[in-house]
């Protein structure tokens, strides 16, 4: 146990509302590793590889109580995310997209995020960044993760009081997490929807 605990690094992190596991682990002489997903309790079984090697810095974060996101570094310094989702917000009747879900104006004070058609856009302190839609990731159908460079920059995670109302005349209505991808210290922002694009 002990020989093999020095080959792998285990990060594990449990949920605010104490109901959901976050494991990965890391093959630390190959920098390869797997996410593990929760089937039963406290047990887990493989789900699937991270697509970059890693450098041995882990940072996790809980953005909401069934949405963790990983912030990792590769060996030539680049910023990834992984994002790990628990739960759905449509019921778990049909597969949603996240983007079209959230589609609109979204503000918090001087941060705005507007989905359209070409794609997302944040404005966030007065710099504007846009995301064409073959620049963004789906993870589960709850969060997203915005990239560029070949790096990730933003996850917009759906919180626990969003809905669609996709089938409604009706604007989406609750709030979306916007997440910095860093491995410093950030607080992520929740923001309304305040108009159609």
């Amino acid at each position: 146990m002990i020989n093999h605990s020095s080959k792998t690094k285990h990060i594990v992190s449990i949920s605010p509302d104490l109901k959901h596991l976050f494991v990965i682990k890391e093959n630390r002489a190959l920098g390869l590793s797997t996410y593990y997903r929760t089937y039963y309790g406290i047990f887990a079984r493989q789900k699937e590889s991270l697509p970059y090697k890693t450098n041995g810095e882990f940072k996790v974060k809980w953005i909401e109580k069934d949405i963790a996101a990983v912030t990792y570094q590769t060996p030539n310094w680049k910023i990834h995310q992984y994002i790990g989702t628990y739960g759905d917000r449509n019921g778990g009747h049909s597969y949603s997209y996240v983007g079209p879900s959230i589609h609109g104006q979204w503000q918090w004070e001087n941060v705005r995020v507007t989905s359209a058609t070409e794609g997302i856009s944040i404005d966030y302190n007065g710099e504007m960044e846009r995301y064409a839609w073959e620049n963004i990731v789906q993870f589960g159908t709850i969060a997203i993760v915005l990239t560029k460079n070949d790096q990730a920059e933003w996850t917009i995670a759906l919180s626990a009081n969003f809905k669609s109302n996709s089938n409604e005349p009706i604007p989406p209505s609750g709030e979306i997490i916007l997440n910095k991808a860093t491995i410093g210290k950030n607080e992520p922002i929740r923001l309304e929807y305040v108009a159609t694009e």
